[in-house]
């Protein structure tokens, strides 16, 4: 026989076999209708029952059909408004779905194996919950205890598929939920030996993962998406899968990882994606960290690595591993923000290996570090952020930069850096904080080269300033520092402490400490300390300032006390010149103290104390204290131009000055003082002193002793004490004994004109004293005889004029 015609007839059998099988099956679903449509309430009623005795809950399912077209060439039960609840909580249901369909064919349900080939749930929800008392209702899905004994036909399913599906499973004992609404989701299931292959593809959004809910939730509102591929073995019962692209919220990531469920439960997952953005790094994790890491801002994305593994027991925690990488970011800080950042990273909360895997036991680390701040380029081996709980931050980072880019980004009110060039170096050891208390672990070392600086509330300009200026641990050094003022030259060492006491947290009150030297000052220069110091202003902000310590510095310098001990070998201003002189000054907010000066002046010394008090008008209010020791009365008179007197001047005077002065007076904001503001007591002597060419004492010729010669009079010592209120300057009355007369003086010396001077000459300066006489005081009470009384007043010109005062009128 032809062999072609024989396969077209083997071909027929075959054909013809299917039809007849297709037939039957077809004549059997027929008569399975039939059967169906007039049995049905028995199947249902059936159906209820083994869902009943499969599970130990209560169990409502509104309706029940079996549809043998609906999914040809298979056939389904259909579930409607299924309701299962456990026998205490009934008004929070275990289970409720609106349909649940199981599909299978006619002939998976013979035989020892029930095969199940579609599970599908529509619209419902799954609750799982352990309450405080421990109770839960996981119970309703185990068998009765009655039927656990029985043997069953095994249920084999094949695939499981969920739509719009919310499953919720909360144990308030460990304070856990977890709560996922199933959008889509296809599972197929197969097995060969003792091998399961799973095969998910999955919608969901995760509503939130709380593992602890007092710390917040991971993923919280997350979309997810992946199609898995699970194996799972239960020779070892290990449940792994390769790597799989996941996408949350449509970021791309790779996970890869294994769970072993035998014995000591563990797990190790790792994951990986690129162009992260902050905001959903942040949005992926709980509370607790987004608050922590609240402080910190990537405005460009980054590449992460993660990887995470650990035990699956209660109340254990995962190891955490993670590594990132940037280029061109921007670092937003609540200090300040750096751009063009670009570095890599790590996480890890097993930063001691074998302690527990805590917030306290983790470490940030970011290394190779490169940014600008502003148009200052930083650079950093490695940063690191320990103790998570309290997190502790530790930096250095170092830059070149010029006084104009300094000036720029440190944004001082108090002090303008105008020319010059700097390398900087900031280093912090410290809580992460915005308050300005982190100036007690800030280390900033500035070196300056050339620099031109403008002190702006005493608008004072240093030049040449070269040196280090060093904050460190809550203090202030300086090393080599020295600038030039106008033709001033100084060395200045400076020691601060206490600087974090400027914090709105911290009590009390931060102190520097100055100590200047220089050849040569010229105190005209500095008149700028004579006038009420000004607020300095800055008329640009931006983002990129520090402006919670640059705030700070200028608290200290504003408000702050500052220390100045001074040393100069010579000092003038004006007329006055002095040698050798130290002083200790404190500078504060509103007053300026000289605590102590001393000085050579007049061939004599001085040493002055006294306060500066700045009244806001175009005078300021000293109150001084000095002691003169042995000064030439004619010098210190010509230095001071007559203490702004005109009776006296010192081409009249001789002698050496010892005093005591305690005064207030105003001085101008040029440093000149206001002569008729001055008030207080000055007690004085004054030895070895004698009158030259001085008018009154000439006029005295017109009364008496008109053949004396008084262009020159030695006196015995001058002493006493004047007052000095307003313009009047008040002489208690005061022995005047000299070579040529002895003379009583008292009454009230008038700065305004208003003179008034008593003067009482014995009659027994008649009688003309032997050449080289002893000149002793005999004492402002002593009995001296009859006298003839003068009074000094001025004349209509204001001339100081001489004349007799018959009634002793002043007395």
């Amino acid at each position: 026989m032809n062999p072609i015609l024989k396969n077209k007839k083997s071909l027929k059998k075959v054909l013809w076999g299917v039809l007849i099988l297709c037939g039957i099956y077809l004549l059997l679903l027929v008569i399975a209708g039939i059967y169906i449509k007039s049995n049905k309430k028995e199947l249902v009623d059936a159906v209820n029952e083994k869902i009943k005795t499969s599970i130990r809950g209560n169990v409502q399912v509104k309706n029940a059909d079996i549809s043998l077209w609906r999914f040809f060439p298979r056939f389904a039960v259909v579930l409607e408004n299924v309701l299962i609840t456990d026998s205490l909580n009934t008004n929070m249901p275990f289970l409720k779905m609106q349909e649940i369909d199981l599909r299978f064919g006619l002939l998976d349900i013979l035989g020892k194996t029930t095969n199940i080939s579609s599970v599908k749930c529509i619209n419902g929800n799954i609750y799982l919950l352990t309450d405080t008392t421990g109770y839960t209702n996981k119970y309703v899905i185990s068998p009765p205890a009655s039927n656990t004994k029985k043997a069953g036909k095994k249920i084999n399913i094949e695939n499981i598929q969920l739509q719009n599906v919310s499953f919720a499973s909360e144990d308030r004992i460990k304070n856990k939920k977890f709560d996922i609404l199933v959008n889509k989701s296809d599972v197929d299931i197969e097995q060969q030996d003792s091998t399961y292959t799973v095969s998910l593809s999955e919608n969901i959004t995760i509503k939130q993962l709380g593992f602890n809910l007092a710390k917040g939730s991971y993923l919280k509102t997350q979309v997810v998406e992946a199609d898995w591929l699970l194996q799972y073995s239960m020779v070892d019962g290990t449940l792994t899968f390769g790597d799989t692209k996941v996408n949350i919220n449509d970021q791309l990531f790779h996970l890869k990882g294994a769970f072993w469920l035998h014995d000591a439960a563990h797990f190790k997952i790792e994951s990986n994606t690129k162009n992260l953005s902050w905001q959903q790094a942040m949005d992926m994790v709980p509370e607790n960290i987004h608050d922590k890491l609240n402080n910190f801002k990537l405005s460009k994305p980054l590449d992460l690595q993660i990887t995470v593994a650990g035990p699956m027991a209660y109340r254990t925690i995962p190891e955490v591993n993670m590594q990132w990488t940037t280029r061109n970011n921007q670092l937003v800080t609540s200090v300040t923000t750096l751009d063009s950042c670009s570095f890599n990273g790590t996480f890890t909360n097993a930063k001691v290996k074998g302690l527990p895997l805590t917030d306290d036991n983790s470490e940030i680390t970011i290394n190779n570090f490169k940014g600008k701040w502003g148009d200052i380029v930083l650079s950093g081996d490695k940063a690191v952020i320990t103790n998570l709980k309290v997190p502790i931050l530790q930096f250095n980072f170092s830059s070149q930069c010029s006084f104009e880019q300094l000036d720029d980004q440190l944004a001082l009110r108090t002090i303008h850096f105008i020319a010059g060039n700097a390398q900087l170096n900031l280093q912090y050891n410290g809580p992460i904080i915005a308050d300005p208390a982190l100036l007690n672990k800030l280390t900033i070392d500035l070196k300056m080269q050339n620099g031109t600086v403008e002190y702006v509330p005493r608008n004072i300009l240093f030049t040449g300033c070269n040196g280090e200026i060093l904050f460190s641990e809550n203090d202030l050094h300086t090393n080599n520092l020295e600038c030039n003022f106008k033709q001033n030259h100084f060395n200045i060492i400076i020691a601060g402490n206490d600087l974090n006491k400027f914090s709105d947290s911290v009590s009390g009150k931060g102190n520097i400490a100055c100590s200047v030297s220089s050849p040569a000052i010229n105190l005209g220069d500095f008149t700028g300390l004579f006038s009420a110091a000004k607020k300095g202003t800055r008329q640009k902000q931006n983002r990129s300032k520090l402006n919670g310590t640059g705030n700070q510095i200028d608290n200290i310098l504003e408000n702050g006390s500052i220390q100045l001990n001074l040393n100069t070998g010579y000092m003038h201003l004006h007329k006055f010149e002095a040698q050798n002189v130290k002083a200790q000054l404190l500078f504060q907010s509103n007053s300026w103290k000289i605590q102590q000066a001393s000085l050579q002046h007049a061939n004599g010394s001085m040493n002055i104390s006294g306060e500066i008090s700045e009244t806001g008008g175009a005078y300021e209010t000293a109150k001084l204290n000095a002691r003169m020791n042995n000064m030439d009365i004619k010098k210190l008179f010509y230095a001071f131009d007559n203490f702004g007197q005109t009776g006296i001047e010192y081409q009249n005077l001789k002698g050496v000055v010892n005093s005591t002065a305690d005064v207030t007076v105003k001085v101008s904001n040029k440093g000149a003082v206001l002569p008729r503001s001055i008030a207080g007591t000055v007690d004085f002597s004054i030895k070895n002193g004698a009158l030259t060419n001085y008018g009154p004492l000439q006029n005295i010729k017109t009364f008496i002793l008109k053949n004396r010669d008084l262009s020159n009079i030695e006196f015995a010592e001058l002493h006493d004490k004047l007052e000095i209120t307003n313009n009047d300057i008040k002489i208690n009355r005061m022995e005047i004994r000299s070579t040529v007369i002895t003379v009583f003086v008292e009454g009230v010396y008038n700065l305004q004109g208003n003179t008034n001077i008593s003067l009482q000459v014995p009659l027994s300066n008649l009688k003309k004293r032997d050449e080289g006489a002893d000149l002793k005081n005999k004492g402002i009470d002593a009995r001296v005889g009859p006298s003839i009384y003068l009074r000094i007043k001025p004349d209509k010109n204001g001339q100081l004029k001489v004349g007799l005062d018959v009634f002793n009128k002043l007395r």
